[in-house]
């Protein structure tokens, strides 16, 4: 999952993510740790916030080609 490489390539933090979207920190390492399957809600809030450094990202970029929940 590209999350996690881009969070390391801005710096950032999952606390940063959570921080910044509004969902718990162990939502957020679910999700960077696949062990979790966003919904579309959580998947809108995370993509919001990582286009803030990566203007371009996608949700096949972040997430891969699965659906959301």
């Amino acid at each position: 999952m590209a999350i996690a490489e881009i969070l390391k390539r801005h710096n950032l933090t999952q606390r940063d993510v959570a921080s910044g979207t509004g969902l718990a920190l162990s939502a957020v390492n679910d999700i960077v740790n696949e062990r979790r399957h966003p919904t579309t809600v959580t998947v809108n809030r995370i993509l919001a916030y990582i286009r803030q450094y990566e203007p371009a990202a996608t949700y096949e970029e972040l997430f891969g080609d699965d659906k959301a929940a």
